[in-house]
């Protein structure tokens, strides 16, 4: 009975009890100072988007003042509250490596289109709307282009966009991924133009799903004969209007 209750007093107090001693002279000497921060980024594609690496830089920056800190003292829902200041990130998990690393997983925001303003500048917007720092052509990603103030100067518009591209079919020739430029005017709403054939089709501002439907099937018969499409206006009540390339 002695036996047992020694070794019960060993598993529970003194074996806890050298480790907490251990552990406080490794880490008053410095063992547990965090040397190293893993940034990884989790993408659809699995590989990281080139627009992210400025943006990765600065979160590397902005977790650099915990380096040297003990790793067990470090605050990972206070890296968690100033990681979300960039408007970029979607989701974020950090955790501890023992004994002197950090690795912090990010979803970054979708990319919804890029916003070409009157200086030549694309900026990346994101699938709420909001707009990104101004990225080079050499690290756009592959979506369509919005073209004219009008989208910097109205955010509403551009959720009217992200709206438009959620209730068009998100497969077939009238598809998000074959479309490449996308403008707006007050008289006549959305522009957008396809990406191989350059038609341009004129949705309004509403009833997106509908129209969408009927453009696609306009285009797949379009595909069919020899007859090429300048112009699908699809904003009247009951029909497309086809204007062909031979009109005037």
């Amino acid at each position: 009975m002695l036996r047992i209750f020694l070794k019960l007093i060993s598993i529970f107090i003194i074996i806890p009890l050298v480790a907490v001693t251990v552990y406080r002279q490794l880490d008053s000497e410095g063992f547990f100072r965090l040397q190293k921060i893993d940034i990884i980024i989790k993408s659809s594609n699995r590989t990281t988007p080139p627009y992210l690496f400025p943006m990765i830089e600065k979160v590397d920056s902005q977790l650099s003042k915990f380096k040297g800190m003990s790793l067990a003292r470090i605050d990972l829902k206070k890296i968690d509250q100033d990681l979300f200041e960039f408007n970029w990130i979607h989701q974020v998990q950090v955790t501890r490596e023992w004994p002197s690393s950090l690795r912090v997983e990010i979803i970054p925001q979708n990319i919804q289109f890029l916003f070409m303003n009157k200086r030549g500048s694309l900026i990346p917007v994101m699938g709420d709307g909001r707009l990104l720092d101004p990225i080079s052509p050499s690290m756009a990603p592959d979506v369509a282009l919005l073209t004219g103030e009008v989208f910097f100067e109205k955010p509403q518009l551009r959720s009217k966009v992200i709206q438009m591209l959620e209730e068009i079919p998100d497969k077939g020739v009238f598809s998000p991924q074959n479309i490449s430029e996308i403008k707006y005017d007050s008289k006549d709403g959305f522009w957008i133009s396809l990406v191989k054939s350059g038609i341009q089709i004129k949705m309004g501002e509403d009833q997106f799903v509908v129209k969408g439907a009927r453009v696609n099937q306009v285009l797949e018969y379009l595909g069919t004969t020899d007859f090429k499409a300048r112009v699908i206006d699809a904003t009247l009540s009951q029909k497309v209007l086809v204007r062909l390339r031979k009109d005037p």
